[in-house]
């Protein structure tokens, strides 16, 4: 039993540094992360144009949106 505990350590392990280097070569090609201003306004809004929550002072009904076809 002893040496099947160190196995899976050893995997588990490794497949965290394999994990944590993949996304840091990926991160200097494409960021992962939003910059603070998009993650402030909302994904929603910065990649839809529309919020996915209505604000009560700031409400949008459907019939006021105009949706780009593409």
């Amino acid at each position: 039993m002893p040496v099947e505990e160190n196995r899976r350590s050893f995997y588990d392990g490794h497949d965290f540094v394999t994990t944590w280097i993949a996304f840091k070569l990926i991160n200097r090609l494409v960021p992962i992360r939003v910059s603070r201003d998009e993650e402030l306004v909302g994904l929603d809004v910065v990649i839809h144009g529309i919020p996915a929550y209505s604000q009560e002072h700031n409400s949008i009904e459907l019939n006021q949106l105009t949706l780009d076809k593409r």
